[in-house]
């Protein structure tokens, strides 16, 4: 959990221990600020249009992200990328891959 910056999404259960892994649905990744959201500030790595929306891959705190953002826009490699990321929408991970703390909007758009 170590991209959470010392922050513990309210539903991960108190006692759980470990190297657990966090996920999270390419539309979640946002770029507008919001009140509580983690940031995710890293480097493009390649960006992917697909229609009417761009999938940008980018690292962050030392790990690969994607974000899909809805539009077509030019991030090229190497520029800032800039995520916002609530907490409520991350899935956690045991280390060996059990769902332990499903995201707590439940697949429902918000914000």
């Amino acid at each position: 959990l170590g991209a959470l910056s010392g922050r513990r999404p309210a539903q991960v259960p108190a006692g759980l221990q470990g190297d657990c892994r966090i996920g999270l649905q390419p539309h979640r990744i946002r770029r507008a600020e919001s009140p509580g959201a983690i940031r995710l500030n890293g480097e493009m790595l390649l960006a992917e249009v697909d229609g009417s929306s761009t999938f940008a891959h980018f690292a962050a705190e030392g790990h690969p992200w994607i974000a899909r953002i809805e539009g077509v826009h030019a991030l090229p490699p190497g520029t800032a990328f800039a995520g916002r990321v609530d907490p409520r929408d991350l899935y956690v991970f045991a280390p060996d891959g059990a769902l332990v703390a499903p995201a707590a909007t439940g697949g429902a758009h918000h914000g």
